[in-house]
């Protein structure tokens, strides 16, 4: 399949969703304008293809480039990075840089069981003999010093970083590289390209909501509710009741006190005198 470009591969291993879509934008930019592939396919590498899937990282940046004016096509797993998925693979430095290391020990361990596979008997040598220009361009398409290192995108001047395992050979292609990048003007067209892409969301933006505002159509107004007392009023009211002469309460009638009746008491009995 053809080559992906992915973004970002170890420079920066702590990401924001802003700076993931920032990473999509400057490599849409850059396989659009240097390697000349037309309205590249953006994807974001995730652990399914369902938008509610993964980290809290994914699902925003998902959400962004959802919105964007890029071709975004989708969670990207990992198994599909290979298949001619998308033209720019977006996650962050951490991610990017297992995916790319993995992948670089995969391809090495695998040209190294075919080789000593097809060296095992004489008939598999004169198999591999008739094979060894197809193993050869096999091998040339995942060497990575055929390409020499990878562009750091939003530096002011073509960068190139090189592998810390590159040979001679790897080094002369990164050189090449960074002369192509500087021949076609890359770091002068994703400037360009950044500002007015910044300055079409700004503007989208602010559209929206001049829209939004003009559809809402303005409420009633409620009725002002009463001012709160202060303390300082609150107060001076309390003042102004303590002021007031107190109310004389109107005593209820008194009713008369019922007499208790007078015990009836026997006459006494008069002693007779002898």
């Amino acid at each position: 399949g053809q080559a992906s470009l992915l973004v970002d591969a170890g420079a920066n291993t702590e990401c924001k969703p802003a700076n993931l879509l920032e990473f999509a934008v400057m490599g849409s930019i850059y396989m659009e304008k240097v390697i000349g592939r037309r309205s590249p396919r953006v994807g974001l590498v995730n652990v399914g293809e369902e938008a509610k899937k993964g980290s809290a990282l994914v699902k925003v940046t998902y959400e962004m480039l959802s919105e964007s004016k890029l071709n975004f096509v989708g969670n990207v797993e990992a198994r599909e990075i290979t298949h001619d998925s998308a033209d720019v693979i977006v996650c962050d430095g951490f991610v990017g840089n297992v995916i790319l290391k993995f992948m670089e020990g995969v391809s090495g361990t695998l040209m190294g069981m075919i080789k000593r596979e097809m060296l095992a008997d004489t008939r598999s040598k004169i198999g591999a003999l008739l094979a060894k220009p197809a193993f050869r361009r096999v091998k040339k398409s995942m060497d990575y010093s055929e390409v020499g290192g990878a562009p750091l995108l939003g530096l002011r001047k073509p960068v190139i970083k090189a592998h810390g395992s590159s040979n001679a050979k790897a080094f002369k292609n990164a050189i090449r590289q960074a002369m192509t990048c500087h021949e076609n003007n890359m770091v002068g067209l994703i400037e360009e390209y950044m500002e007015s892409y910044r300055a079409a969301e700004a503007a989208a933006k602010a559209e929206a909501a001049e829209e939004g505002k003009a559809e809402t159509a303005a409420p009633a107004e409620k009725p002002a509710k009463p001012a709160r007392k202060t303390a300082a009023k609150k107060t001076a009211a309390k003042a102004a009741e303590k002021a007031e002469p107190a109310k004389a309460e109107v005593p209820a009638e008194e009713k008369p006190a019922a007499e208790k009746p007078k015990r009836k008491c026997a006459p006494r009995k008069k002693k007779e005198t002898v």
